[in-house]
């Protein structure tokens, strides 16, 4: 099983980061150690290691702004903000202008929002975020059957709105 995997980029004033997008964040937040130790937990539980992501600095940057925005995001919303709502919404735009449209660490963020969306009686948007989850996964070599099965009970599970 392979988590977060990560095609190596090569182009004029690209280096490979260490850790993909685990290194990235360790750069900005100053926690590679802390990084390392999920690494290992990770790989010590069955997970292998993203492979070396290359990206300019300005690429970089710019994911781990939008990683910080994402966690920001995600604090609120356990703290039930009412900002985490748009606050996911814009750290989604910026995740994936940044990892791309189709990479899974936008799984998690899916959820989250879908869910955000169905409470704010927005159940369209949360079927969209959600099949675009089960896409993501589908498309990941050697998914997990469970987690796609677990997405679609969720989209099951969502409201359909009645016609008036």
């Amino acid at each position: 099983m392979t988590l977060l995997p990560r095609p190596v980029v090569h182009g004029a004033g690209r280096v490979p980061i260490p850790g993909g997008i685990g290194g990235v964040v360790a750069r900005h937040a100053g926690t590679r150690d802390t990084v390392g130790d999920l690494d290992s937990t990770l790989q010590a539980r069955g997970y292998e290691a993203p492979a070396p992501l290359a990206a300019t600095d300005e690429e970089q940057d710019r994911l781990a702004s939008a990683i910080v925005l994402q966690s920001s995001a995600f604090d609120l919303k356990e703290r039930n903000h009412t900002d985490a709502y748009s606050l996911l919404q814009e750290s989604l735009v910026r995740l994936e202008q940044a990892a791309g449209a189709q990479d899974p660490y936008l799984v998690p963020q899916l959820v989250e929002l879908a869910r955000l969306h169905v409470q704010h009686d927005a159940p369209e948007a949360a079927r969209r975020m959600l099949q675009r989850a089960i896409d993501i996964v589908q498309a990941q070599p050697g998914h997990e059957p469970q987690q796609v099965d677990a997405l679609n009970e969720m989209l099951s599970e969502i409201p359909v709105p009645q016609a008036a």
